[in-house]
């Protein structure tokens, strides 16, 4: 597998990794891989229910246990981000939209109201007061459910979100690590992370345990993001990851091999 893989999934039984030349499964936790003879561009994968979805250039798919369909009633738009909320299925694009579901993909609403258009939603993040979009270029956005409409928080203008703990950590291009209580308001710089004029391309978190992939390396963190250190241990030295998953028996992480901290940002 020589595509850059832009994010990882898993259902079951099985590792997906999405790239720019298709899915690759794995059913032995990475050990091995081979292609799905699925060919569209990957950005993004969500589990909801028993269902593995995948945000492509050009819609989204569904496994269905032996391959992957096309979600029929999905318009066909670029999916950048994708975030699954207990029951429901958030979808960012490149449209300056999110569209969202409660059904598994039969019927779809949109939720778009107050973002500004055209924008592409790079990242989705949850917390206990409420959905946040990263729109990159034009900030960070919140929805609350009692307004029904996003409106732009916060200084930062973030790359990547994730949510650890019901605190919001987020990650600049450039801009280096930050992190919220969780209203999105209010920013800290982390400790200990990538340098500020660093670029931050993945981010991923389980409990207080948080992972960022930076243009300079990659960075752990056990305290939700307040502080990092660097991963040092079987990965190559400055070794930037622009995809992460975590399971509870291991650790998958997709590497551009070769990149310096002097690189400029992967191509989504």
């Amino acid at each position: 597998m020589n595509a850059r893989i832009n994010a990882l999934g898993a259902s079951a039984n099985a590792i997906f990794a999405g790239t720019d030349a298709g899915i690759f499964v794995s059913i032995n936790e990475g050990r091995s891989w081979r292609a799905s003879g699925e060919a569209r561009r990957i950005l993004a994968f969500a589990n909801l229910g028993r269902s593995v979805l995948a945000g492509t250039d050009q819609g989204l798919l569904r496994h269905n246990g032996s391959g992957w369909t096309a979600v029929a009633n999905f318009p066909t738009q670029r999916v950048r981000s994708l975030l699954a909320v207990t029951d429901r299925l958030f979808v960012g694009t490149d449209a300056g939209e999110v569209l969202a579901t409660h059904d598994e993909g039969q019927t779809w609403s949109s939720a778009g109201l107050g973002l500004p258009k055209p924008a592409q939603i790079f990242a989705l993040a949850s917390t206990g007061s409420g959905l946040f979009a990263a729109l990159y270029a034009n900030g960070l956005y919140r929805w609350t459910e009692a307004e029904r409409r996003w409106r732009k928080t916060g200084p930062l203008s973030p790359l990547v979100l994730a949510s650890s703990a019901q605190t919001l950590i987020a990650g600049q291009n450039p801009g280096g690590l930050h992190f919220s209580d969780g209203t999105g308001a209010q920013w800290s710089v982390a400790a200990g992370g990538p340098a500020a004029n660093a670029p931050v391309w993945a981010l991923v978190a389980d409990g207080a345990t948080a992972l960022a992939g930076a243009s300079n390396g990659t960075f752990v963190s056990k305290d939700s993001g307040r502080s990092w250190m660097r991963a040092t241990h079987g990965l190559p030295p400055e070794c930037p990851c622009v995809s992460f998953l975590m399971k509870e028996r291991y650790l998958l992480a997709g590497a551009i091999i070769g990149e310096t901290k002097g690189s400029s940002a992967p191509a989504r």
